[in-house]
């Protein structure tokens, strides 16, 4: 694995900075199958790059495709581990693929190190899998750790609120 010193120091060339600026462009425009073909012509000169290999895994769960999304958001968090972005991006994957144990086995450890948006996901998917007592303590550790001030704490309060009125008496 590179490091930030070595990624520094050999960056990516400019036609690989185009070409993912343009695969971002087609995206937004909506424009999927062009942003697959930028994507892959990409890939073809820098193949480790993980923005490119990130964008590409969720092109496929857009397109409703969450396995091969998942094996790709899988793929990259088992080349950095630590990448907590990757690990919230798998666990969603994982959710829309129906597979809501392992979303909460992938947002583990962002659970035990406070992350917010594991905390957050991580209430959502025991809520809708019916376990509100669960739901509520994290929601509430995610509202702890944001708080009042933080952009997130908004969507937190709501979510808590919801769960909370989901409590039997």
């Amino acid at each position: 694995m590179l490091t930030k010193i070595q990624m520094a120091a050999d960056p990516p060339s400019k036609d690989v900075r185009e070409l993912l600026s343009s695969a971002v462009t087609h995206v937004k425009a909506g424009d999927l199958d062009d942003a697959l073909t930028t994507l892959k012509e990409l890939l073809e000169r820098d193949p480790k790059n993980e923005i490119a290999l990130a964008l590409l895994a969720a092109i496929w769960c857009d397109l409703g495709l969450h396995g091969r999304g998942v094996e790709g958001f899988r793929k990259l968090l088992g080349r950095n581990p630590d990448n907590p972005l990757t690990r919230i991006q798998l666990g969603l994957a994982q959710r829309a693929a129906g597979q809501r144990d392992l979303a909460l086995a992938t947002w583990q450890p962002g659970v035990e190190a406070d992350e917010v948006a594991a905390l957050y996901w991580g209430g959502l998917v025991h809520y809708e899998s019916g376990a509100p007592d669960e739901a509520r303590k994290m929601l509430a550790r995610a509202a702890e750790v944001t708080g009042p001030n933080h952009p997130l704490y908004p969507a937190v309060r709501e979510l808590l609120a919801l769960v909370e009125g989901a409590r039997p008496p």
